[in-house]
């Protein structure tokens, strides 16, 4: 198996990779595997892990869980909204935070 795909900031000395496991669901995603997001971090020499799905329940466990693995928990949603902001590379980086969905505005 490999990962779902990865990205790559490239930005010199303050570069960074971000691991990418993706879901669908037609409902909110309740208890999901974090462990799947991160289980390619050291392999492919990642700092950040997120998982993308199109909503998550919001239970604690999963945001606990999300937490312990070092993952961010990104909706579709939330997405479109940082790309629709015009974020950067460089901006993007805190929004990795482990279980914490991105903000509404990248600064």
């Amino acid at each position: 198996m490999n990962p779902d795909g990865y990205l790559d900031a490239k930005l010199g000395p303050l570069c960074y990779r971000v691991m990418l496991e993706c879901k669908s669901s037609a409902k909110p995603l309740v208890r999901p595997d974090v462990y799947e997001a991160a289980k390619y971090r050291d392999q492919y020499g990642a700092q950040h892990c997120v998982m993308l799905a199109p909503s998550y329940a919001g239970d604690k466990e999963s945001l606990d869980e999300a937490v312990n693995h070092g993952v961010s928990l990104w909706t579709v949603d939330d997405l479109v909204t940082i790309l629709e902001l015009g974020a950067n590379a460089y901006e993007f980086r805190p929004l990795f935070a482990p279980a914490s969905p991105p903000a509404t505005s990248p600064t």
